[in-house]
């Protein structure tokens, strides 16, 4: 969907969107409405577990290097917690790209279910949130 050399121009860092005032929401910016949403990089999750790594914490240098650093068993065992990505792009772009519109881009950002009373207790209701859901986009970063 991405390309790390080609489109890096959409790409806002933690640093550029706090310096503009956007506030860090689990692992989405927000403000006036608009969202940048986290550009994953292969290296933050695994086949198994989409909180595999995080850029949270990481140095100057780090960042530059890419060198994620795998979150720790107490992030894991953290409902709350989330891997932070090293860029954020805006979700029109992201909505451009996958031409989605409305209650499709909600659900292709993966945004909690409002109607659910607990999101950490599962709903026997509705379908297993654990498995993949066929109907639902998986974005590739190359």
């Amino acid at each position: 969907m991405f390309d790390m050399a080609n489109d890096s121009s959409i790409f806002r860092t933690r640093e550029h969107l706090e310096t503009e005032n956007w506030k860090l929401e689990g692992n989405m910016y927000c403000k006036d409405q608009k969202r940048y949403l986290p550009l994953y990089e292969a290296k933050l999750f695994h086949q198994y577990d989409h909180r595999f790594a995080t850029f949270e914490g990481a140095s100057e240098r780090e960042l530059k290097n890419g060198k994620a650093r795998p979150m720790t068993t107490a992030e894991k065992a953290d409902p709350e917690a989330v891997a932070l990505p090293r860029y954020w792009v805006p979700e029109e772009e992201v909505a451009k790209r996958l031409k989605l519109t409305g209650n499709n881009l909600r659900i292709a950002v993966q945004e909690p279910d409002p109607t659910r009373p607990d999101p950490t207790r599962p709903d026997p209701t509705r379908p297993d949130p654990t498995r993949p859901d066929p109907t639902r986009p998986i974005i590739y970063v190359s």
